[in-house]
């Protein structure tokens, strides 16, 4: 998800890995299927991210979100049989496991829009809020596995 030259990255993976040799990893689904993800509060709050340099690909959670550009992915890498299946559950978190104030910090959001940056994310986080505080918090990510 963090590979600015994904098909590079992924071939350079392929290159170390003996012939029918497995690779296998997690990434998330869609945003709008990961509600939980404090981004789209943070719009108009927190700067939006960099372009990526040119000849780059962008990097971010989402990134390989798009099963069929995964593929793509991986097939232009030298991978083969390459699966994708998708995964959804919940699970009940504090609230600061999804976001507290360095997280606030490293999404770029400036000190003195901490309190409005918190009140969005309440927002977003209310329908997920349990009584005790706690958030039921949906996770939608797939698992992609491919032979070398």
């Amino acid at each position: 998800m963090f590979f600015d030259e994904p098909q590079t990255a992924f071939g350079n993976i392929r290159r170390h890995v003996l012939t029918g040799g497995q690779l296998g990893f997690a990434c998330w689904q869609a945003p709008d299927l990961n509600p939980w993800f404090p981004g789209p509060a943070l719009a108009g709050i927190a700067p939006p991210p960099p372009p990526p340099m040119p000849g780059k690909s962008p990097t971010h959670p989402f990134s390989l979100a798009d099963p069929k550009h995964a593929v793509g992915i991986l097939e232009a890498s030298g991978w083969r049989e390459i699966s994708s299946t998708g995964h959804e559950l919940v699970v009940t978190v504090d609230r600061d496991m999804i976001v507290d104030d360095e997280a606030l910090q490293f999404f770029g959001v400036p000190a003195e829009s901490f309190a409005a940056a918190w009140e969005a994310i309440e927002r977003q986080l209310a329908p997920m809020t349990r009584d005790d505080g706690r958030i039921d918090a949906p996770l939608a990510f797939q698992i992609f596995t491919a032979i070398a």
